[in-house]
């Protein structure tokens, strides 16, 4: 018995059960959903971003003036150097 490399089905079956061109067909459909996807994430952000700004001030900040800054994103920095009470536990 010899060794077979897999292979898609016969043409025939192929063009019964898939159509004339499955993979075209696959392709087609792929980038349709990845379309509709986009303009639904689309959607969401801007929906996301008029329910964020509803409540939201604007800031007058001028040069010079003082204003309180928290540093609380120690991504990729190392713990140990850390100002003390700044490092969230976990």
């Amino acid at each position: 018995m010899k060794p077979r490399t897999p292979s898609l089905p016969a043409t025939d079956i192929q063009r019964k059960f898939y159509g004339e061109s499955f993979a075209s067909e696959r392709l087609q459909i792929l980038q349709k959903a990845r379309e509709i996807a986009k303009s639904h994430i689309e959607d969401s952000q801007i929906k996301y971003k008029a329910q964020h700004d509803k409540n939201a001030q604007p800031h007058d900040f001028s040069i010079g003036q003082q204003v309180w800054y928290s540093q609380t994103d120690f991504l990729n920095v190392n713990r140990k150097l850390a100002q003390n009470g700044l490092v969230q536990q976990q």
